[in-house]
């Protein structure tokens, strides 16, 4: 969403550094046609265009980025929730 244009790698390895998680063991791996023959080929690199949902929405979308970078700042409140329902500690 956003401005933000990443392959599966990158999504991952920002996904790594807003959790404070190492984003040096995630290796990017091409998967070539000849693992799944009867597989529809897949372009190479895609991204989906967000400008009808930033229209309709009134203005730009966040990237993915800081979208996962307020995931990581929320997850203090979230755990506490979760924690709140199961009545007890998550272990994570």
């Amino acid at each position: 969403a956003g401005d933000d244009a990443l392959d599966r790698a990158q999504f991952a390895r920002a996904a790594a550094e807003a959790f404070d998680l190492d984003a040096g063991l995630i290796r990017p791996v091409a998967t070539p046609e000849s693992l799944d023959p009867g597989r529809a080929p897949r372009p190479r690199f895609s991204v989906l265009d967000c400008a009808k949902a930033a229209s309709l929405l009134g203005g730009p979308l966040r990237g993915a980025r800081a979208d996962l970078m307020a995931m990581s700042a929320a997850a203090a409140d979230w755990e506490s929730y979760a924690e709140s329902l199961l009545g007890g500690s998550l272990s994570l």
